[in-house]
């Protein structure tokens, strides 16, 4: 069964439930954000926060993708790629594919610093 068809009888405030029971989004004092830890940035906390009026547009979003889906939406937000080990992921790149075609944003800084990403490949540059 897929995320899809598994929500799609849940009200959109159950989704929410569900996305907060599963650490998707959490609520800090009156906002709604999508927990990105790891997700931009390597040992980083990190969330985006979700306006009110985004709130029906990432619902449907966890419904048809999940929080793959939440991790593609956030990086056309933030007009920045994930880190490398999402991007190099062929369930990302399937889900990116199916949301925003062959929409193109900025590259990460964080992979640079990744030997896939260097160009003599020979060695991590440092921090």
């Amino acid at each position: 069964m897929t995320n899809k068809e598994r929500l799609a009888g849940m009200s959109d405030e159950d989704v929410l439930a569900e996305m907060k029971d599963t650490y998707a989004v959490f609520f800090e004092d009156d906002k709604r954000l999508i927990n990105l830890n790891d997700t931009f940035a390597y040992a980083c906390a990190d969330a985006e926060i979700v306006k009110e009026e985004q709130v029906p547009e990432i619902v449907k979003i966890y419904r048809d993708w999940g929080h793959i889906g939440l991790i593609c939406w956030s990086a056309k937000q933030r007009n920045e790629e994930p880190v490398i080990e999402y991007t190099e992921d062929p369930v990302y790149q399937a889900t990116w594919k199916a949301m925003y075609g062959d929409l193109i944003v900025g590259k990460n800084g964080f992979n640079q610093f990744d030997p896939r990403w260097s160009d003599d490949k020979l060695h991590l540059q440092a921090w």
